[in-house]
């Protein structure tokens, strides 16, 4: 069991503290340290594709992602 740090949320403008998470198209884990410094990333949290604002969320973000 892994114990969670409690910790301020994070303000605008501040560095987002690392964090680790699977990847969602292949058996692989990856953290924001991976990304940090390489390029642009946008990170959305979303409920699930049961969730009628996410799933149209999800479509949009398809359509833009070229």
């Amino acid at each position: 069991m892994t114990r969670e740090i409690e910790r301020p949320p994070v303000q605008p403008g501040e560095p987002a503290p690392d964090f680790t998470v699977a990847a969602a198209t292949r058996d692989d884990r990856f953290s924001l340290a991976d990304f940090r410094g390489k390029s642009p990333l946008f990170l959305a949290l979303l409920r699930g594709l049961y969730c009628p604002f996410c799933r149209r969320h999800v479509v949009l973000l398809g359509k833009t992602a070229e």
